[in-house]
């Protein structure tokens, strides 16, 4: 659903190649991470460093994942509204670009708890892995929406008559 979703607004908004390489390579990182394992770990569940211990497990691939997903679902968002809402405003742009971005990540965590409630355990995990999940969407929205603003400026400053980031 989410790719036809992505299909059909990229014919209305004509998103960049970059945001759909992410957007690509996201679906990737994903699909690797429900279906390959390091040993008997699943990739999702895979400590990748180990910053803090446990309960909160972080840097696990699953938190690396959900950052690069929000870089590119901010990316994508902010090409679209950049076009419709707010052309002259880049900074504005910036700040509706994180807030719908972490909706969207708050969305994709409702649809999680939805499903272990309806299928019971699907692997997600339970209230800190939510929060840290969150936490990372957060954090991948901020930076989509830095690299967005910045390249909001650089066509700007290529393109005659462009918005200028005011």
């Amino acid at each position: 659903m989410l790719l036809g979703l992505v299909v059909a607004l990229d014919r209305r908004f004509d998103f960049s190649q970059a945001a759909l390489w992410l957007f690509n390579a996201w679906m990737l990182l994903h699909l690797l991470g429900g279906m390959a394992s390091v040993g008997d770990t699943r990739l999702y569940d895979y400590v990748l460093v180990h910053w803090i211990g446990e309960p909160y497990e972080i840097l696990k691939y699953d938190q690396l994942v959900h950052v690069f997903c929000y870089v590119a679902i901010a990316l994508l968002v902010h090409e679209a509204v950049s076009r419709v809402v707010l052309p002259a405003r880049a900074f504005a742009v910036a700040v509706i670009t994180v807030l719908a971005a972490s909706g969207i990540g708050g969305l994709n965590e409702i649809i999680e708890f939805a499903a272990v409630v309806v299928v019971g355990s699907t692997g997600v995990g339970g209230y800190v892995n939510t929060a840290l999940d969150l936490l990372a969407n957060l954090l991948g929205a901020l930076a989509g929406a830095a690299l967005g603003y910045l390249r909001s400026g650089w066509r700007a400053a290529r393109v005659p008559g462009a918005a200028t980031g005011r």
